[in-house]
Order: structure tokens, then sequence, then C-alpha cells
């Protein structure tokens, strides 16, 4: 049985007052590590082309992801809605801090 790849596209903003700084970013790059979909994020000023890989710590610090902005989120793969309920919550959570 093959499992199909769902693809979301969605906006998010950052909420938390130092944005997407070393301590976020890492939670964000082990929460991505836990599954099997591509997920990538980008400013939503900039083309899709310029987004980066959640995976990615300095990709994700060089991003400029500070506070009030609101990023473009991309996941596709089999496990994209768990994926990106597990982002969507982190960023929710002000990623625990």
């Amino acid at each position: 049985m093959k499992i199909m790849n769902e693809k979301i596209l969605t906006e998010l903003e950052i909420i938390n007052e130092k944005g997407l700084h070393a301590r976020a970013s890492k939670k964000l790059v082990e929460c991505a590590n836990l599954f099997e979909s591509d997920i990538k994020i980008g400013m939503i000023y900039n083309n899709e082309d310029q987004d980066v890989s959640c995976r990615e710590i300095m990709d994700l610090m060089m991003l400029g992801a500070n506070y009030g902005k609101k990023v473009r989120l991309s996941i596709v793969g089999p496990d994209a809605r768990r994926a990106f309920k597990a982002i969507k919550e982190l960023f929710n959570n002000q990623f625990y801090e």
C-alpha cells in the first residue's frame, strides 16, 4: 500500500518576543526531524525558492524571522498533517520559552 504525499502551505506569525533565534530554531529542527515530510519555511515577502529547510539550524537563524513577522510554511510528505500540527503547536506556544 502506497501512502500518498500531502502538501500543506500556510502562513504563521512569529509571536515570541525573541523571534526565531537559536533556542527556538533548535526546537524547530528537533520537531522537523520527527517527521518524514519535507518541511520548509521562508519569509512571506521572499520568493518560495528562498525558503529553507526546517532541519538546518543555521539557515533558520539567518531568516530574520523576528517578532511579529509572518513566515510561509511548506510541508510535503506522507505525514504532513501531523508535522503541521506539531509545528503549529510550537509557534502557538512561543516555542515553550
